[in-house]
């Protein structure tokens, strides 16, 4: 669409030409430092068969071109490494992509590139813990179908918002949220054994659509602020409130994938290598938070909410 295109051409500096290559000589020098090449093909998308290029290759179509880059395995190995941590620290509270994000635009993508490939990753670690968690007794599957579509058409809408209001607008937000987070993980200690609150279902639809949504067109958070939700509208254990936060989380992810493949901006090759990385770190997360109940989530609770803060006020300063 020419909101997308205008997107695209916004991030990468250029203008698209029909039939040829949308990479300046600056963007190509940069990728072939951090071991991408990037060449000028001038080729359709109809001729792939023409290109001299080895398996590894991943395609991203812009409009009527095709932008192929071939990774070297060395740096698929070390996203693979990143993606399988980030998906056991995912499943346990959410800030994955405090490692995902910076990884993939160390090696070289654009950012957009970079954000639509997380989400395609990520999806992967998001539904693995969702599957552990759903063989365990800690999820409330009677609202879990509601939550689900509610945070899908959240993160779908949330997603379109970001080409006509900048997400930056929610950063002073964000920061307040995940300050007030880190302190509220310290202060909750809900009772053991204590019943959780019963809420109309659709408190949980109001909730899954709204941080569905916030994921889609922001997303610093997203799962700390559903554990959150948890604990103090249900009253839930940590450990049942990470459970019940990767069905929105994985909902969420989904919706956002969807409108990035529609508009051809995820780099296949690298999501398909991290995300089988993220499915197994995600699994292992998940298991970790059956076995090892609610002081390992609160903690971690903690240490990705002030790693957040950190990272969103670190860029904020090199941003200036």
């Amino acid at each position: 669409s020419d909101c997308s295109s205008t997107w695209i051409e916004r991030f990468l500096g250029v203008e698209e030409v029909a039939g040829s290559n949308p990479v300046s000589p600056t963007n190509e020098k940069a990728r072939r430092k951090a071991g991408f090449f990037v060449g000028p093909l001038d080729k359709k998308a109809e001729e792939p068969s023409e290109l001299p290029l080895p398996h590894w290759t991943g395609m991203i179509y812009v409009g009527s071109t095709v932008s192929a880059m071939i990774v070297d395995p060395t740096i698929l190995a070390v996203l693979a490494g990143v993606a399988g941590v980030a998906g056991m620290v995912d499943a346990i509270a959410g800030g994955g992509g405090l490692l995902t994000m910076p990884a993939l635009l160390m090696a070289g993508l654009p950012p957009h590139e970079a954000l639509a490939t997380n989400k395609g990753q990520s999806v992967w670690g998001a539904g693995s813990a969702l599957l552990r968690f759903w063989r365990s007794p800690l999820l409330d599957r009677a609202i879990a179908p509601l939550a689900f579509c509610c945070g899908l058409l959240g993160a779908m809408g949330g997603v379109c918002l970001v080409q006509v209001i900048p997400p930056t607008v929610l950063k002073p937000l964000t920061l307040v949220l995940l300050v007030l987070a880190a302190v509220l993980a310290v202060a909750i200690r809900p009772r053991a054994g204590a019943q959780p609150r019963s809420l109309s279902p659709w408190v949980a639809a109001a909730v899954a659509l709204v941080i569905g949504a916030y994921d889609g067109f922001f997303g610093p958070g997203t799962g700390t602020f559903l554990i959150l939700a948890g604990l103090l509208l249900w009253r839930k254990s940590y450990d049942a409130a990470s459970a019940d936060a990767k069905v929105v989380n994985f909902a969420s992810n989904l919706g956002a994938l969807a409108v990035f493949a529609w508009h051809g901006q995820i780099v296949v090759l690298v999501a398909l290598v991290m995300g089988v990385a993220q499915a197994l770190g995600g699994w292992a997360g998940a298991h970790l938070v059956v076995r090892s109940g609610a002081g390992l989530v609160r903690w971690v609770v903690v240490g990705v909410s002030i790693a957040m803060v950190g990272k969103l006020l670190v860029f904020d300063v090199i941003a200036r």
